[in-house]
Parts: C-alpha cells; structure tokens; sequence
C-alpha cells in the first residue's frame, strides 16, 4: 500500500549545513532531517523571496517538505526567521 504523494510534513529547526541543492536542519528534538531543495521551492527571507545561498548555517527556519521516493523529502517551502 503506497502512501499519497501529497504527504508533507513541518521541520521547525536551526540550519548546521546549506547546499544548493539540500537543506541539513536540527529540529528541537535533535534529530536531523536533510531535505532537497528543488527549483520550485518556495524560500523567504524576512519576509521576501530568497535563494539556497541566502540560508546560512544557524538560520533559524520553518520547512515544509514533501515525501518523495524511499525516505527522501523535498522542500516545498523553506522560511528563514
């Protein structure tokens, strides 16, 4: 039985590593979720449009992702606060 495609969940957590292709992010529990970043994700940055390279290690940040193939994730919206 396969799971929807739609499924997404929220990561809430500090940035330790930014590529322009993945996002490593710490959630408050510790664990550690390497997201994609994909050429439809949506990031911001106080408030205004931004790219991979404006997210720096330690951003604090709110990532919507969507499951994709096996356990990989893909943003679909990464907010920077």
């Amino acid at each position: 039985m396969s799971k929807p495609k739609d499924q997404t969940v929220t990561i809430t957590g500090k940035v330790t590593q930014v590529s322009d292709s993945s996002l490593t992010v710490v959630d408050d529990q510790k664990a550690e979720h390497t997201i994609t970043l994909a050429e439809k994700t949506k990031i911001t940055k106080a408030g205004k449009s931004a790219k991979a390279a404006d997210i720096k290690a330690d951003d604090s940040v709110v990532v919507v992702a969507q499951k994709g193939e096996g356990d990989a994730w893909t943003a679909v919206s990464v907010k920077v606060s």
